[in-house]
């Protein structure tokens, strides 16, 4: 599994946020960071899979958001931007 090299501010937005002071469905947000770097995966199934995680741990049931939504934001828009100048499917590859 390749992760394509990371724009620096995003990858400083990740390092530097304290994801274990924010909440998910589960708990710390401890693992975001993790997949969130995955959404810039050269792997489809693996940039896919994170879009999912965070959905379900970001935004359970499409009806309240967790406390680590608001600093995962700016790197999902991101990604979605990434995706589009990269492979031309932008938002129809991730729905997050």
């Amino acid at each position: 599994m390749s992760i394509s090299t990371l724009p620096s501010r995003v990858e400083a937005l990740i390092r530097e946020t304290p994801w274990s002071d924010f909440g998910t469905t589960q708990g710390a947000a401890t693992n975001v960071p993790f997949l969130l770097t995955d959404l810039f995966s050269d792997c489809e199934i693996q940039a896919s899979a994170a879009a999912h995680a965070l959905n379900d741990l970001l935004c359970p049931q499409h009806v309240k958001l967790a406390s680590a939504s608001l600093p995962a934001l700016p790197v999902i828009v991101y990604a979605l931007g990434w995706l589009k100048d990269r492979s031309g499917l932008g938002a129809t590859r991730m729905r997050v």
